[in-house]
Parts: structure tokens; sequence; C-alpha cells
């Protein structure tokens, strides 16, 4: 177990190189009157990676072994690299001249011992308020700092911030909705692992036919109210859920499908008006920061998730009736986080200036 996390920690690294860079190396070759067009194709792209692997990945265990998962990832990261490989040009921007060594090691270890603290938050809470302390030594460090890690003045422009803090919420309240339809799927309606899954693809499958479509909305009608929208449909489709705890698997579908249709109306624009809000040398820190803010949005969804499930099975005396209680709760946090988003998303204003 040790070296399996070990090389995931590697993989871990090793991708965070690709989702600071596909942005930029897209952007470099594109005109800024059509960058929500190739985002938009871009988003979709991954949409329907993510739709991709899970099934992929089940029929692979299923029939061959979960150790196998591994090699087919290999074998299609090396295309990958082969595809990459001809591009002999680089774009980048003058940097600093040396890695800051200790905004890095503070924002690592802040951030590592945050999100373990909040995801074994009943044993090891300590270890979460003491990341944020960390983080906030960090934020002090970044201020005075020539060479900052972290660019803080970024922030100061509206769309940047609030377009960042929008996806920080949306993912925040969309991440754990396939795990919360796969345990009702399964545990309450009886349904298989394979029907489950079939039926939770809805959603990405929507995202990625419609995600490039609303890439061109947004380089015609501008990303504020496009992504607004998205998050708007998106809300309603949680709140749904919450409304509706014993819905059926028809009802699960279309209320999949406002999700699925928010979120592909919210991703490209959104990406377009945070890369839009700096200049050229800075789309590789907006980059990271906005990677920084999906993947802080998933890891927190999981967190709350998982929370109130362990606090509301507790309840209980049977497991499928916690199961209800719990995804019921979940559900009606989830849809007041996207209306939050709603709220994030409008307030960015239609500043076109560049930091």
């Amino acid at each position: 177990l040790p070296v399996l996390i070990g090389l995931r920690a590697l993989q871990g690294i090793a991708l965070a190189g690709v989702y600071v860079s596909y942005m930029p190396l897209l952007l470099a070759t594109t005109d800024e009157d059509h960058q929500g067009h190739i985002l938009g194709k871009a988003v979709a792209l991954t949409y329907l990676g993510l739709s991709l692997g899970p099934v992929i990945g089940g029929a692979l265990t299923q029939f061959v072994g979960w150790r196998c998962i591994f090699l087919f990832s290999a074998i299609a990261i090396f295309i990958s690299y082969n595809l990459i490989r001809p591009i002999k040009e680089e774009w980048y921007a003058n940097g600093a001249p040396f890695v800051n060594l200790v905004s890095s090691a503070l924002c690592i270890s802040g951030i590592i011992l945050a999100l373990y603290g909040l995801s074994s938050f009943d044993d090891y809470g300590t270890f979460f308020f003491a990341g944020l302390v960390i983080l906030g030594i960090f934020i002090i460090h970044e201020g005075k700092s020539f060479h900052p890690l972290l660019p803080l003045y970024l922030f100061r422009n509206l769309t940047f911030s609030m377009s960042n803090l929008a996806a920080l919420i949306q993912y925040s309240s969309t991440y754990a909705v396939s795990f919360l339809l796969s345990l009702y799927f399964q545990l309450i309606l009886g349904l298989s692992p394979a029907l489950s899954g079939a039926i939770l693809l809805v959603q990405p499958i929507i995202m990625a036919f419609l995600s490039p479509k609303a890439g061109d909305l947004s380089d015609k009608y501008g990303p504020r109210g496009i992504a607004s929208l998205g998050l708007l449909l998106t809300a309603m489709g949680l709140t749904a859920f919450a409304l509706f705890p014993h819905v059926p698997i028809g009802g699960a579908a279309v209320f999949l499908i406002f999700i699925g249709l928010g979120a592909a109306l919210f991703g490209a624009p959104n990406n377009s008006a945070i890369m839009g809000s700096v200049k050229k040398m800075h789309h590789g820190i907006a980059s990271s920061i906005l990677a920084l803010s999906r993947n802080l949005g998933q890891a927190l969804s999981m967190a709350v998730v998982t929370f109130i499930m362990t606090t509301e099975t507790a309840k209980y005396a049977s497991y499928a009736e916690g199961v209800v209680a719990a995804l019921h709760l979940s559900f009606i946090i989830l849809a007041v986080l996207c209306f939050l988003a709603v709220a994030a998303s409008l307030a960015r204003g239609r500043n076109h200036e560049k930091v």
C-alpha cells in the first residue's frame, strides 16, 4: 500500500504539469476573440475523457483485473506524449530568477495538512487548523515577497477573483453528485453497478456535447451571463434532488440533464473569463489557480458529503433510511452552495481590464 500511494503521489506531481500548461498552450495559438471556442473544445474533450474513464475502468476491472487499469493508462499517456512531442517551440514570459522555496514549502505543507485534517476531522481536526494557520502565513509572506509564488495582485481584478470563487463553489456543489447517486441507485433502488454507471453517464455526455457551443456563445455574448445561467440550471437540478429524495430512475435522469447542461454552460465561459482577465505572461499562474480551485472544490465536496453520510447513517436503525436522509441533507447543502456560486458569477461584473 505505501508503494501504491507513493506512485500515485508521483502521478499527481506529474499531472500538475499537464493541468497548468494545457490552457496556456492552447491560448498561445488562439486569438482572443475565439478563446471561448477553443476552451469549449478542451472542456468537451475533458468531460468525454471523464465519461469514458469509469466505463473503461469498470470493464477492465470486471473482465481482466484492476491492475491492468494502470497498464492501459500508461499506454494512453504514451500516446499523448507522442502527440505533443513534435511541438518544439515553447511559449513563456520572463519569470522569477529562482524558485521561491519558502513560499513553496508553506503552500504545500499548508494544503496537505488542511486537506488531511478535513478528511479525518473527528480524529485529526488539529491538522486542519494547523494547515489554515500555515496557509495564512503563506499569504502574508506572499504579500511581502519580491518574487511571489502566487501574485496576489491578480485577485484585485474582480473578474479573475469572482470567476475563481465561482469555480471553487461550483465544483464543491457538483463533484459529489455521482458518488451520492451511485449509492442511491445501488443501495436504495437495487440497481446493478453497470446500470448505475450508465445512468450517471447522462450528465458528462451532455457536458461533452454542449461545451463547444457554450464556448462559442461566450465569444459572442460574453462569459458572465452564459456561466451564470449554467450555474442557475445546475442549482435547479440539485434543488430537484433535494425536494424529491425518493426520485425514480427517469426523474433522476432528467435532473442529471439539468446539471449536465448547467455545467456545460458554465465550464468553458468561466475558464475563458479567467484566462481573458490576465495578460499573456500570467496565463500559466492563472491556469494553476483555476486548477487549484477545481481540485480544492472537489476535495471539499467529498469531505462535506462524507461527514454528512457518517453522521446521518448513525442516527437510524436502518442503514437504507440513513442513506436517504444523508442524500436529502447533502443535496440541500449542495444546492445552497450552487446558488452562492450564481451570486459569485454575477458579481464578477463586465470588467475587461487585464492584470
